[in-house]
């Protein structure tokens, strides 16, 4: 939580949220002449251990989600005020309520056009379902390459010997479509985490699968 009223306000509401209690005042954190693109290191290990802020300025909630950033976290914002815009744009999912001022608006990545906060854990759970499925299908198809590639490169290379012809390759490659269009209704777990993209684990995976792959082949 991030806000300009009081911190006796912030932890009362917190508490009735459900929330962590540990509401820091931001003067007790951020001194007066820090730059909010460079928050030094002891501030930003105080800023990931609190719960949330109270009478901050709008160049504190920029600065907040500027050092979660810097400290590998993914950052999504709330507000609808002016004085939000800045930290709204610097967040990687800027959110803006139902009413919120034009700047606010301008500056957030997601505008909400009714009230309430509840369409923000539908959109993240069908946001990660969807990077789930968007896995799968990278995980297919690399893995169907590799296993064509080696069949036929290694065959034609080590062998003299062409298992597939052109034609062949094409139509195996229009099949294999309908296996990939059942990725989209796909049963996908809802990750607990953020997700990020993990480039080695994907290709390695691949790896795997598009070598072990021709070994069920029969032989053509």
């Amino acid at each position: 939580m991030i806000t300009g009223d009081d911190t006796a306000i912030a932890r009362e509401t917190a508490r009735q949220l459900g929330m962590g209690a540990n509401i820091i005042p931001a003067a007790e954190v951020f001194p007066h002449d820090m730059d909010p693109n460079k928050v030094p290191p002891a501030i930003a290990e105080a800023i990931e251990k609190a719960d949330g802020f109270a009478r901050v300025f709008p160049e504190h909630k920029y600065a907040i989600v500027k050092a979660l950033q810097d400290r590998g976290h993914l950052v999504a914002m709330t507000g609808d005020g002016v004085n939000d815009a800045p930290a709204l744009k610097q967040a990687d999912c800027g959110t803006a309520v139902s009413g919120a001022t034009d700047a606010a608006r301008g500056a957030a990545a997601l505008i909400l056009t009714a009230p309430g906060l509840s369409v923000i854990n539908n959109a993240i759970d069908e946001a990660r379902r969807i990077f789930g499925r968007i896995t799968s299908y990278t995980l297919y198809r690399v893995a169907l390459t590799m296993d064509i590639m080696f069949l036929v490169v290694l065959s034609t290379l080590l062998l003299d010997f062409k298992p597939l012809t052109a034609i062949m390759i094409v139509i195996l490659a229009i099949l294999d479509d309908a296996p990939i269009m059942t990725i989209a209704y796909d049963n996908t777990e809802v990750a607990a985490q953020p997700i990020r993209w993990k480039m080695p684990r994907v290709l390695g995976v691949s790896s795997v699968l598009g070598e072990v792959a021709p070994e069920n082949r029969t032989p053509v």
